[in-house]
């Protein structure tokens, strides 16, 4: 009896144990937002392109926004702009990697850049029983050098007579020459009255 009392004890032990650990493992939990750069060098265009960038993740069971669809997030970019995708939330240390790309776009005159980006999530348990991230953002084939940021760099490249038709100032290239027939024209015109005028005052005087 004592002994099996003994068992009932230990077994009851161990499951406060076990209870205690798992509840401080679901209590632990921290989110993060990755942040995104859209960078657009040459012309300025008339209107700002708008430049998707997707995450899909590279580990399997890797926790993705809520707003995800098929394992994949998107965010729109208007032109050269700052964002963050929607919040990832951890409830598990572990290492985390996923794969951040611009989808390439059909706009007239646009690159668009084709870098990958592998952002790896590193999460660990701090001494408060609780989660944090660390995160480093690789450029695929470029792994030696560790990115300060996820940044896409467009470039929009318009023809002369393209950018000189989105200026302000539409008018033509006659309107210049006109102006300045008119202005020889009404010259003409007074120096004319001018000469004319004092000839017949000279003529009035000689009579």
């Amino acid at each position: 009896m004592k002994k099996l009392n003994k068992t009932l004890f230990s077994i009851l032990l161990m499951l406060l144990l076990f209870s205690k650990n798992a509840v401080q493992i679901f209590a632990m939990e921290t989110s993060f937002q990755l942040p995104v750069e859209t960078v657009l060098e040459g012309n300025k265009p008339s209107h700002p392109e708008t430049f998707v960038v997707q995450m899909r993740p590279l580990t399997n069971y890797a926790p993705m926004p809520e707003q995800a669809k098929n394992q994949q997030v998107v965010i729109e970019m208007e032109g050269q702009d700052k964002k963050e995708f929607p919040a990832i939330t951890f409830t598990q240390p572990g290492i985390y990697q996923y794969e951040i790309t611009q989808q390439e776009g059909n706009g007239k005159y646009y690159t668009y850049d084709p870098c990958v980006y592998h952002v790896t999530v590193y999460c660990t348990a701090d001494s408060a029983h609780g989660l944090e991230t660390t995160v480093v953002a690789l450029e695929q084939g470029k792994e030696d050098m560790k990115k300060d940021a996820v940044r896409f760099t467009n470039r929009y490249e318009a023809p002369e007579n393209s950018i000189q038709q989105n200026g302000t100032v539409k008018t033509g290239d006659t309107a210049p020459i006109e102006i300045l027939l008119c202005i020889l024209l009404v010259s003409g015109f007074m120096i004319l009255f001018f000469v004319m005028k004092k000839h017949r005052d000279k003529k009035k005087i000689d009579e």
